[in-house]
């Protein structure tokens, strides 16, 4: 009897053991379900866009680089602000007893719900949006795959900037003024190739001929230098301020201070662009940027008619000296009517003016080098294709979480095995055992 008694103990002990464990797993198992039964649905519905355009095919991988500055636009405030707006989600958003959230806080949270992420190695992106209604996930999904289209239509990243006009005026020009000097070289050198056999091959030149050799060669210099400024500012009269902005620069290489500007100013464009989606009109930061913004637009301004009133007084200058020049040669011609000082007169103004002609055909030749490189940067900046929305987000049929066939299976099991182990913690050993 003894052995039995130790047996049937040993066996109450094992059953209540076994009945303590399900106990506990049952409750962790059914208050598990239970949760999950409860825990508010969240859906997930999900758009795919192209950022080739149509299927999404391309002949090429594309650059990691760009689709990672696509992703970071498609969660950029400027884009999600529209969808804001659109669904005004500010108020749909806002606390229950009434008060609307900001523009920002509503951003904020749009994009806490959003996912972004390239399909493997293509330019495809999915556009991922989950929320507690179905259809409410798949709108802001397909809301936020429009706005970006949207934006990418509209020309919202800055565009590259096409200088080949600018430099094609400034070529025709600079072409112009070499032709000018060109003739009056050619010219000069048929009369010197006609007079030169009758001058001694080697001999000493007098004072008048020194003298008239330095006059001429100094109002050779000032006559062709005069001669490009006035074809540079003649070409620049009809010109209004937008398009001095882009024409100075070309023209003026070793201009520094208006490019520098002008690159300031599209920060300062860049800023205001990305501030003014989410900003208040009265916001502080914004107000900044604008007086900036205007502040250096008065500095393009300023710069832009200092340059021309150079130009035009640099003109004046060599219009007068050209004139004393010109005065002073008459004078020179009236005292001394040699041959020979009326040659190395001649001899004087060919000479500076075959420098002069070296020298802007540099500059001409130059233009053609920054024209041809600036053609080829064009031919091979051919911009992102349009977005195509390749799928549109559908309303799930199913939440994403929780499973509730899988709570209702978890707390069913869980109250099986709760009610199981009770069963074995009051169960009594057999009687006369």
């Amino acid at each position: 009897m003894t052995e039995s008694n130790t047996s049937s103990q040993q066996s109450g002990r094992r059953r209540r053991t076994a009945g303590a464990v399900l106990i506990v797993a049952g409750l962790l198992a059914a208050a598990g379900g239970l949760v999950l039964l409860f825990v508010p649905l969240v859906y997930h519905a999900t758009a795919t866009i192209s950022l080739a355009g149509g299927s999404g095919d391309a002949p090429a991988p594309p650059d990691p680089s760009m689709v990672h500055t696509e992703l970071e636009r498609i969660r950029s405030s400027s884009v999600l602000s529209s969808v804001v707006r659109r669904f005004n989600l500010a108020s749909e958003w806002g606390d229950p007893l009434g008060g609307s959230l900001t523009r920002l806080q509503a951003v904020g949270r749009l994009r806490d719900r959003l996912t972004v992420a390239p399909f493997q190695d293509t330019r495809l992106v999915t556009i991922r949006v989950r929320d507690g209604d179905p259809q409410v996930a798949a709108d802001l999904a397909n809301g936020i795959a429009v706005a970006y289209q949207q934006a990418h239509r509209e020309g919202q990243h800055r565009p590259v900037v096409d200088d080949t006009p600018a430099l094609r005026r400034n070529l025709a020009r600079q072409s112009l003024v070499v032709s000018n000097l060109q003739q009056h070289v050619n010219a000069l050198r048929v009369e010197l190739a006609a007079t030169a056999g009758t001058n001694a091959p080697a001999r000493t030149r007098s004072a008048d001929e020194i003298n008239s050799y330095a006059q001429a060669e100094e109002l050779a210099r000032v006559e062709s230098e005069l001669l490009a400024t006035e074809t540079t500012l003649s070409s620049w009269a009809g010109m209004n301020r937008q398009q001095l902005r882009t024409e100075l620069p070309a023209a003026l290489p070793n201009e520094t201070i208006l490019p520098n500007l002008l690159s300031a100013l599209d920060t300062a464009d860049q800023r205001i662009a990305n501030l003014e989606p989410d900003a208040p009109p009265d916001d502080p930061d914004l107000a900044s940027a604008i007086e900036a913004r205007d502040s250096l637009e008065q500095q393009i301004d300023e710069r832009i008619s200092g340059l021309l009133t150079a130009m035009g007084n640099r003109v004046t200058a060599l219009r007068v000296e050209r004139d004393t020049l010109l005065a002073a040669e008459k004078k020179a011609e009236a005292t001394n009517a040699s041959p020979l000082v009326d040659t190395a007169r001649k001899a004087a103004t060919y000479a500076q003016l075959r420098r002069d002609l070296e020298a802007q055909q540099k500059i001409r030749d130059a233009l053609q080098l920054r024209l041809t490189q600036a053609e080829v940067d064009m031919a091979g900046s051919s911009p992102m294709s349009a977005v195509g929305i390749v799928d549109q987000a559908a309303p799930p049929a199913r939440p994403d979480f929780p499973n509730r066939p899988l709570a209702g299976g978890l707390a069913t099991l869980g109250s099986l095995a709760l009610v199981t182990g009770l069963v074995l913690r009051r169960a009594r050993p057999p009687a006369g055992a």
